[in-house]
């Protein structure tokens, strides 16, 4: 199933609408994941593009979250998700870990540029 079918099933089961952000830079994240270069910034990430795994992962984070990748880590998953309480319709990204935000952004395009800056720090391809 391609990504935009994906995220039209989520968005359907869930009843939450993507920001346009997102949407339009998700198969660039999902390529990207599949890098040697982002691997090395961020070895076990994984999209969560299934309302199954969306709802697992919801489990364990704030009501106001709605989770789109997980990282795994030694002790817990660090949870990147949009945060439903701030306004829309950009969401603020935010990272959940254990039980605390540790890192926010203003919307998904200020993260992806993080996320880009993150890749640029472990080297090149």
């Amino acid at each position: 199933m391609a990504i935009r079918e994906q995220l039209d099933e989520v968005e359907r089961t869930i009843g939450f609408r993507y920001p346009s952000s997102f949407a339009a830079k998700v198969e660039e994240l999902s390529r990207l994941l599949a890098t040697k270069r982002f691997r090395r910034a961020f070895s076990d990430t994984r999209l969560l593009l299934s309302a199954p795994d969306i709802t697992a992962a919801r489990d364990h984070i704030p009501g106001a979250f709605l989770p789109f990748m997980r990282e795994e880590q030694p002790s817990w998953p660090d949870i990147y998700a949009f945060d439903l309480g701030s306004d829309g319709p950009e969401f603020h990204v935010v990272i959940w870990s254990d039980h605390a935000v540790v890192m926010d952004w203003a919307d998904f395009a200020v993260f992806l540029e993080w996320i880009y800056e993150q890749i640029s720090k472990h080297g090149k391809a």
